[in-house]
């Protein structure tokens, strides 16, 4: 039978899962990206990972956070039309050394876009409606993203922040889920676009010369960390309970 989740059943697992402590990343799920924590989190919750539509826990989505992060991821979405990630990257990329071997050359499209103002490359984003929005490359419309299907996904988050050990995306990365709130009703994404609070963020590369295809590890459509409880219309710290 299915468990059902309602906030009193989430708070009361939260305190099982805080009161491990630092939690360690397994062997056989150790992922080489920012999703090992989430992952992790899904796992204390007996929570298959998926993308899909559905929220994990019935009427609530599940995030986690690391506590030093200063973006949280809300989705990876392809553009409905114009550009593709990768006519983007053929368009924009750079050349630049491996951050890994400074002897390897890389061709690069690492690029953080705001609606606040044009990026080093550029580009920014536009609000088209409520769920939709466009990527510029000045006068130009590159592309346009629908997110609606993630909106309502979205709608109704549980947000927990983790406490780290070790070295960020390492195996010996262990996490302490010590605070969570509830997070009701986003705001217009034209507001968060214009207020630069959700950004757009491409990450691809491939080596100089190399006839393997480019690595894209996205589109990430993200809000920065430091906005995000003013990016919802309710907000409320469910966990630890205040007594």
């Amino acid at each position: 039978m299915k468990k059902i989740w309602d906030i009193n059943a989430i708070v009361s697992q939260l305190a099982k899962i805080e009161a491990k402590g630092f939690i360690g990343i397994n062997g056989s799920d150790y992922r080489k990206d920012d999703g090992a924590i989430g992952q992790i989190l899904e796992k204390e919750f007996n929570i298959v990972e998926n993308n899909l539509s559905t929220r994990d826990l019935g009427d609530f989505e599940l995030k986690a956070i690391r506590q030093r992060s200063k973006t949280i991821t809300l989705c990876h979405k392809k553009p409905i039309s114009g550009l593709t990630p990768l006519q983007l990257f053929e368009r924009f990329s750079y050349v630049k050394p491996s951050s890994r071997d400074s002897s390897l050359l890389k061709r690069k499209l690492f690029t953080t876009i705001t609606g606040k103002r044009e990026n080093s490359l550029g580009l920014k984003l536009a609000g088209k409606s409520h769920s939709q929005f466009d990527l510029l490359f000045k006068n130009e419309r590159l592309s346009t993203w629908d997110i609606s299907e993630q909106l309502h996904k979205i709608s109704s988050i549980i947000l927990v922040l983790a406490q780290t050990e070790g070295t960020t995306n390492s195996r010996n990365e262990k996490f302490y889920f010590y605070e969570a709130f509830l997070m009701k009703d986003i705001l217009d994404i034209g507001h968060l676009i214009t207020q630069g609070f959700l950004v757009l963020d491409l990450c691809i590369d491939q080596v100089v010369n190399s006839h393997k295809a480019p690595h894209d590890r996205g589109p990430h459509i993200r809000i920065s960390k430091s906005k995000i409880l003013q990016s919802f219309k309710q907000v409320k710290k469910i966990f630890p309970v205040s007594i």
